[in-house]
């Protein structure tokens, strides 16, 4: 009798043994898939931080305006926005009057005449101006009023440039591009330049950093 309570006894303990480690073992693999999911959460996190980081990175560019004498006379910004880029223009120092102003395919800007930057950004092979039903060029832009101060101000938004590179209508292309101011109005509609008149001054157009 005493021999059976003792093998009674040590099964007993065997017994709780094994489910102790059942148990323990349980317990390991939850706190394992927890770290798991976990880290999991974190990788998932930190994409979450970079996508919104990479939404809202601002691309922004300038170009410096200055006439055939070296003298600059203003300045143009362009800033990447989800439905194109808005570009801010602002001109001093000049005769009072309406003047053309548009993009070009080159960004080169040699004095006297500025022929080098080339004709008007036009990546979709349109015609030029507003008021033409095969146009406008990607660079054409509205003409900008200087009052008798010498002062002229203008904010555009169009979405048919990009500050993306690598795209078929992206500012940054190789070769780059430049702004031009012409010595007369853009009539809108004449091709291929509007008849604005000769190239009074330009500017490279440079990514900032």
């Amino acid at each position: 009798m005493r021999n059976l309570i003792i093998i009674m006894s040590i099964g007993f303990a065997l017994y709780s043994l094994t489910a102790y480690g059942k148990e323990e073992t349980r317990q390991m693999m939850g706190n394992k898939d927890m770290m798991m999911k976990s880290g999991s959460m974190k990788e998932q996190h930190t994409i979450m931080e970079h996508t919104s980081m990479m939404e809202t990175e601002t691309i922004e560019a300038k170009a410096q305006l200055r006439n055939n004498k070296g003298i600059e006379i203003g300045n143009v910004m362009f800033t990447q926005k989800d439905n194109g880029v808005e570009i801010n223009v602002e001109v001093n120092n000049m005769p009072q009057g309406v003047y053309a102003f548009h993009i070009h395919e080159n960004g080169l800007c040699d004095t006297p005449d500025y022929k080098s930057c080339g004709g008007h950004f036009n990546p979709f092979g349109k015609k030029h101006g507003f008021l033409n039903q095969e146009g406008p060029h990607a660079g054409d832009l509205p003409n900008i009023e200087v009052n008798s101060n010498g002062k002229g101000y203008m904010r555009v938004m169009t979405s048919r440039m990009t500050l993306r590179k690598g795209e078929m209508n992206s500012l940054f292309k190789e070769g780059g591009t430049a702004v031009i101011l012409h010595q007369g109005p853009d009539d809108y509609i004449s091709d291929p330049a509007g008849h604005g008149g000769a190239r009074i001054a330009c500017g490279i157009i440079e990514e900032m950093n």
